[in-house]
């Protein structure tokens, strides 16, 4: 055997040239040579980077043959490899791929782990791979990885409390929503709401205002002064009729502080039209129109500015942006 067969120096050589197929081989004939055999998947899957002459294809074949052999050291490997300064997405995320094909325990665990990965893009793939797996415990993994993804993995997770219930998710999110990204907020809100939360049970005031939103209860959102305008900028529609979502919510901030919202209204399509003037191209001019199809019927219809409306709105049919920018300004 030691003539012609595995030993431990042919071995440790297969593994520094990622022979795969001669490992697996030395695996299966049993014998004193398995067990190191064994361990150099483990060790090619772990730092491939340290072994120049293992090439990304052989780490992958070196993962799912470790995988038939040991689900639980393919994970601990895999997840050893995400950590390293060598670690590359894309061949993470093949990884993953394989793993969670198996739909076992430690597939569930692993890919619940890899969820958390600060390699780019890896977190979203191990998240979107833990959502399509089916496994008696897959909500338990799902509220756990509510705790572990970042910011991008977040957004499918949240798309999944859209359409299906996960016990426990809602205070693992309440527990997070101070310290997410405002721009998730909207989204996060939604997603409790759906879960059945509602603004009575909320102790963040934030929170509550944007619960408060998604109730559609415009009046008391918008009672709640400085933490209203982005929670309800965010609920605007892009071109509002009487009495629709949009409306609703331009009464209830005039309600408020008539002042600030007439005064935001004008300024801000006076900006668009003052780009549609000095640009001129068709996106700007695209823009300035849109903005224009929503704000100057809110204008008319909560402040009765129905005449300078008339009039702002026949110089932006003409093109005349200027003129129509003076208006505004001038209300």
């Amino acid at each position: 055997m030691a003539l012609f067969g595995p030993d431990p120096e042919k071995v440790e050589r297969w593994k520094q040239e990622g022979k795969v197929s001669k490992l697996r081989s030395t695996i299966e004939g049993g014998g004193p040579c398995a067990e190191q055999a064994q361990q150099a998947l483990v060790d090619i899957i772990a730092d491939p980077s340290s072994m120049p002459l293992v090439t990304e294809d052989a780490t992958l074949e070196a993962f799912q043959t470790l995988l038939n052999l040991d689900q639980h050291a393919a994970s601990w490997a895999m997840l050893q490899y995400a950590q390293t300064a060598g670690a590359h997405a894309a061949l993470a995320c093949r990884m993953i791929d394989a793993l969670a094909s198996r739909r076992t325990d430690a597939a569930l665990l692993a890919t619940l782990r890899m969820a958390g990965s600060g390699l780019s893009g890896v977190g979203v793939h191990a998240v979107k791979a833990l959502i399509g797996m089916e496994h008696p415990r897959l909500n338990e993994a799902l509220r756990s990885a509510f705790l572990l993804a970042e910011r991008e993995a977040l957004v499918p997770l949240l798309g999944v409390l859209e359409v299906r219930q996960v016990p426990g998710a809602s205070k693992v999110l309440v527990h997070r929503f101070p310290k997410l990204p405002a721009d998730l907020r909207k989204r996060v809100a939604r997603a409790l709401h759906r879960q059945g939360m509602g603004a009575a049970h909320a102790g963040d005031a934030v929170l509550r205002t944007y619960l408060l939103v998604e109730e559609e209860r415009y009046a008391e959102a918008a009672s709640q002064l400085e933490l209203a305008w982005q929670p309800l900028a965010e609920a605007l529609g892009a071109s509002p009729e009487p009495g629709d979502r949009t409306m609703r919510i331009l009464h209830a901030l005039a309600h408020v502080d008539r002042n600030r919202l007439y005064h935001a209204l004008r300024l801000r399509l006076a900006k668009a039209v003052g780009e549609a003037e000095t640009h001129a191209d068709k996106e700007t001019i695209a823009a300035a129109r849109a903005a224009a199809a929503w704000i100057l019927p809110a204008l008319a219809d909560i402040y009765g500015r129905t005449g300078d409306v008339r009039e702002i709105s026949m110089q932006l049919t003409a093109d005349r942006f200027l003129a129509a920018r003076s208006l505004l300004e001038a209300m």
